[in-house]
Formats: C-alpha cells, structure tokens, sequence
C-alpha cells in the first residue's frame, strides 16, 4: 500500500487491492500491452465505471502497483557501522531484501515475465543503488573507498537483480536467509577484502557456512 493509499476508506482499498490482483494475474500469461481494461475489469469481478473512479488507464494502475512496492523497499533499514564487526547486523539490510521480494512475490513474477516490466526494473534499479550508496556510506563512514563508489553500487544492485530473478525463476523454493546468505557470500566476500572489513573475510566465510546449514 502506498502512502497516498493509507487513508483511504476500506471498501475503496479493497477495490483497488482486487484491481491490482487481476492485473498481476493476467500478466502471468499477458504482456501488458496486449491487456484491455475490461480484461482486467472481468478478472476483479468489477466493471469498467468502478475501474475508471481509481484509474485513469491501465498504465496508471501499473504505475501505482509499482510506487507501492518501492516505497515498501525504501523502508529498509541500513545499520550504522560497529566498532566490532556484527555480522548479524550486516546481514539485516539483505534479509530484508529479499523478504521484500518474498511479499511481493506475485508482482515481481508478473514484472519477470512481462516486456512491459522493464519499466519497473529501471526505478527498481535506482532505488537498489540509493540504497546501496546508503549501505556503503553507514558502514564505512569516513574510509576512503579504494573504488569508485558507483562502481560498488551498481555491481550490488545489478548482481541482487540477476539472484531475485534467478530465485523467481526456480519458484522461490529457497528460505529468505538462505537467499540473503547466499547473496553475501557471492556478491560481497570480494567487497569485504577490499572496502570494509578487510581484517574480518575469515569471519565472514565461517559466518556463511554457519548459516548456510539447513536453510532449505
């Protein structure tokens, strides 16, 4: 739900809510373009009057779909930099990351799967890169990097799409920690050598094979 949507009346919530849910359904076998309002209209139960008191076209309630989930994601929490290495902590950001994709599982399949998800991917990418800019600056605070910094966020947002896609793909039969463990193990062991903890990469490979025990 996004914040313009957090007053608004129940019943209008919940028209909107069957709204977006036949969209999302219709795009597992659809490509957007090809989706008329009335498809979507048939699909909620509702009709083409009750959709247009909501939306202006399809386009528009795409778009609201699509600022919901990216105001949920920049919810995440980034944890300042401890003294003593928290691994735990460390982590957080990335479990939430991937429980965000978790309960919003059926939008990030529906955006996957469609050409029209492109959209999406690039605010979805910028939004991964504020937050990895984010996530750099707290945990190494006033360190000079040895990389540039755009280097390091875009190679974290763009590996994160490439595993959610990938996890998408295989049905999401692995556990969020298993994904957010995973997901440090590959796309951060390289980062931790080099930019932010630099005396702690054994810590973090015993961490990993720690928490990568039956995570199934």
């Amino acid at each position: 739900m996004s914040k313009s949507e957090g007053h608004i009346d129940p019943r209008k919530r919940r028209t909107r809510q069957a709204l977006q849910d036949a969209l999302l359904n219709l795009l597992k076998e659809q490509d957007l373009e090809s989706i008329t309002v009335q498809n979507i209209t048939d699909c909620a139960g509702l009709n083409r009057a009750t959709f247009y008191l909501h939306y202006q076209d399809k386009y528009d309630l795409v778009q609201h779909i699509i600022q919901s989930v990216l105001e949920d994601i920049q919810k995440i929490h980034i944890p300042r930099r401890n003294p003593q290495p928290d691994l735990d902590a460390l982590q957080r950001p990335f479990i939430e990351l991937f429980k965000h994709v978790q309960n919003h599982a059926a939008f990030y399949q529906a955006m996957f799967s469609t050409r029209s998800g492109g959209v999406f991917i690039t605010q979805l990418q910028a939004q991964l890169e504020h937050i990895g800019r984010r996530w750099l600056r707290q945990t190494i605070e006033n360190e000079e990097l040895p990389l540039p910094e755009a280097f390091v966020v875009n190679y974290l947002s763009a590996a994160y799409l490439g595993v959610v896609y990938w996890w998408i793909r295989s049905g999401m039969r692995q556990s969020v920690r298993y994904m957010a463990t995973r997901f440090m193990q590959l796309a951060l062991l390289g980062i931790h050598r080099n930019v932010v903890l630099p005396a702690t990469t054994e810590e973090l490979i015993d961490y990993v094979k720690h928490h990568s025990r039956n995570t199934y």
